[in-house]
């Protein structure tokens, strides 16, 4: 994220006081940059949402599965005690599919501020 400010930042603010090839490496590192983060948490939120899905079709099969009895109790037991796998950044913050577009969002908002401070 740091690099998308700081890429983006400088092309806004001293695009026109930059060499060009000062310009095509700032350019370069935005496009990596935005496409790396980009890329990073939207498999990051595929993970989460694909585990999900493998927990409903335990939870699913467990159901239609003729089991009575204390092993139909163990399996839901342990398909309950399953937790969808989540990849953390953080202590608490996981990544969900909306929080790709939540960064940019983020990185947007810091080079406005700094160009506003310019």
């Amino acid at each position: 994220m740091n690099a998308i400010v700081i890429s983006v930042f400088t092309l806004i603010a001293l695009g026109v006081d930059v060499s060009v090839p000062e310009l095509g490496l700032f350019a370069t590192a935005a496009q990596d940059a935005v496409v790396g983060l980009v890329v990073y948490t939207t498999y990051m939120a595929m993970v989460f949402s694909e585990s999900k899905k493998v927990k409903e079709k335990f939870q699913d099969r467990i159901f239609l599965q003729g089991t009575i009895g204390k092993e139909r109790k163990l399996l839901q037991r342990t398909v309950w005690s399953l937790s969808p796998l989540k990849c953390y950044l953080g202590y608490n913050n996981f990544v969900e599919n909306g929080t790709p577009m939540v960064f940019l969002d983020l990185c947007i908002s810091k080079i406005v501020d700094l160009l506003l401070l310019r």
